[in-house]
């Protein structure tokens, strides 16, 4: 599946740093097909494309709605935070 790439207000208020554009949009990609395989109070579990990542909740787009057994999400993540932690999505 392909995730889509969108742009979210960033309301930090620290200008422009990388991720951000200059109009502090921060990009996100949208992660699809996504399922919960465990959650505790800061962050869940998810498998994507046949492969498990621990997600923050804080930075997951309302990441405090996903919980155990939820499955076939499509899960939005800033793309500078997914490039980071090595989580393959396609263009």
């Amino acid at each position: 599946m392909r995730p889509v790439v969108s742009l979210a207000r960033n309301v930090t208020g620290r200008g422009v740093v990388d991720g951000v554009n200059a109009m502090g949009m921060t990009k996100y990609v949208h992660l699809e097909g996504c399922r919960v395989i465990r959650d505790t109070e800061k962050a869940i579990l998810i498998e994507y494309n046949g492969e498990q990542h621990w997600l923050p909740r804080s930075v997951v787009s309302n990441g405090d709605n996903y919980e155990q057994g939820d499955k076939d999400l499509t899960i939005s993540i800033p793309e500078k935070w997914a490039n980071e932690k090595g989580i393959e999505v396609d263009s």
